[in-house]
């Protein structure tokens, strides 16, 4: 949450935790991640030897890409709608409960399950994606949505009351950019709010499996 006291302790690693070769950490700063495997497209998993976060290093960014395109929106929204519905009720409930109030911003919004959540919470949300399919998709449903990439496309607001990142964060190039323009386009006491993957995952697990046994043919995590 914005204004009071500050939620993110930052400054120098002290020279003793400074690991020789090893990269800085997205997670924690520390210059600790070290290669744990490289993957058949090119790309380094990296693994913070400090906190253990992974992160895919070295990744092919498409921005004009459509993630969709070519999906069965109806498929794919009765396929995930269970897990997504029920993430997206679990963050706008924590939000609510919080005393978070509207307008929100949904970054990287998808089919916007969390749009629908946070509307019937009053919430006044909108969302943005850079997939047009999905973009027609959520507006076919009634839904304010924009396609574009955010912090180009943010509906012209710069006071949001919530802005969330659903599943979103680790598919950002630029990270430290995009997070700073985040808290700056939030209102005086807003709340940002960010769900990630996790390797302990079912989906995670389940992925890194598959490109080991493939040796990298089909995607890894």
């Amino acid at each position: 949450r914005t204004g009071g006291r500050p939620g993110v302790l930052a400054g120098r690693v002290p020279a003793q935790l400074s690991e020789p070769g090893a990269e800085r950490c997205a997670a924690c700063a520390a210059p600790a991640s070290r290669l744990e495997r490289r993957l058949a497209g090119g790309e380094r998993l990296l693994r913070c030897s400090r906190c253990g976060h992974r992160e895919l290093r070295d990744c092919r960014v498409r921005p004009e890409a459509d993630e969709f395109g070519g999906v069965d929106p109806g498929a794919y929204r009765r396929a995930m709608s269970p897990e997504r519905r029920s993430s997206a009720s679990a963050i706008v409930a924590d939000l609510v409960s919080a005393g978070a109030r509207g307008p929100l911003l949904d970054v990287g919004c998808s089919f916007g399950w969390l749009l629908e959540v946070a509307q019937a919470a009053g919430l006044e949300p909108f969302g943005v994606d850079p997939s047009s399919s999905a973009v027609e998709d959520a507006r076919s449903r009634g839904l304010r949505v924009r396609q574009g990439h955010f912090p180009d496309e943010s509906w012209g607001r710069n006071e949001w009351g919530v802005i969330t990142y659903m599943d979103v964060l680790e598919h950002i190039a630029d990270l430290d950019a995009v997070l700073s323009e985040t808290v700056s386009r939030l209102a005086p006491g807003g709340f940002l709010a960010v769900q990630v993957p996790v390797t302990t995952g079912l989906v995670y697990r389940a992925a890194a499996a598959l490109e080991l046994w493939s040796a990298g043919r089909a995607s890894g995590p």
